[in-house]
């Protein structure tokens, strides 16, 4: 599996933890438990700042800007602006869930707003690499690049803001999925 494939692996993780966690919110809307809103801001932050996102930085966007694409214009600066938005986003998040008083309507409501809008910025951005950044990486580097991009995920070059693993990523996300499911519909049959 070729190191684009890894990270659209990852993308097709975490939007399934996406899905979850609307769903958590969805019943946290109707009177549901909280007591899983942490973890899943947890699991974002770690997912953005500590998992994915440095990868993204520190492989694929450093090679392709080593390789003659723009750091100053186009899609690079404007997914690395995003970055730091979704961590600007989480990290207020994480503060207002930590402050506590959750039992308060409005509070509620913040922060459920504060999670869709996060979640609908991670969305878009994912579908936007997937759809720009990744077919330009596949059409325009060398395959020395490619090699590059996959010995540094190899690597697991991180230097991210949250220290956390992979493997704590999935179990996390696993635990949550499985809290949270999101029911799948059957194929529909063909038509005669």
């Amino acid at each position: 599996m070729g190191p684009l494939a890894v990270l659209k692996g990852e993308h097709a993780l975490f939007r399934r933890v996406l899905d979850s966690m609307d769903l958590c919110a969805s019943r946290i809307e109707r009177g549901g438990n909280q007591r899983d809103l942490p973890r899943f801001v947890l699991l974002l932050r770690a997912f953005v700042d500590g998992w994915h996102g440095p990868k993204e930085e520190k492989a694929l966007f450093d090679v392709m800007v080593r390789h003659g694409f723009s750091a100053t214009t186009g899609p690079l600066p404007l997914m690395a602006a995003e970055h730091m938005e979704a961590h600007r986003m989480l990290e207020m998040l994480a503060t207002l869930i930590a402050e506590g008083r959750m039992e308060e309507p409005s509070k509620v409501r913040m922060v459920l707003q504060a999670l869709r809008s996060v979640e609908y910025l991670l969305r878009y951005h994912m579908d936007m690499e997937e759809a720009v950044v990744y077919p330009a990486a596949e059409a325009e580097l060398p395959p020395e690049a490619i090699r590059m991009i996959e010995e540094r995920l190899k690597a697991g070059e991180r230097g991210g803001r949250v220290d956390i693993t992979g493997g704590a990523i999935r179990r996390l996300a696993h635990e949550l999925q499985i809290l949270y499911p999101i029911p799948t519909l059957p194929a529909l049959a063909a038509s005669a």
